[in-house]
């Protein structure tokens, strides 16, 4: 199931598209995990 959203805080400080904690990507894919969720656009610098 495809849902839609925004990421409101990012503290991926080491992602390229983490401009002051806001995400700069054109969109984002999220994996659910049991206790928690990891973004899968992350990219380092």
């Amino acid at each position: 199931m495809r849902e839609e959203g925004f990421v409101s805080i990012c503290s991926a400080g080491q992602c390229t598209y983490n401009e002051n904690n806001q995400c700069h990507a054109d969109g984002v894919e999220v994996a659910i995990h049991a206790d928690h969720a990891d973004c899968q656009t992350f990219q380092t610098e």
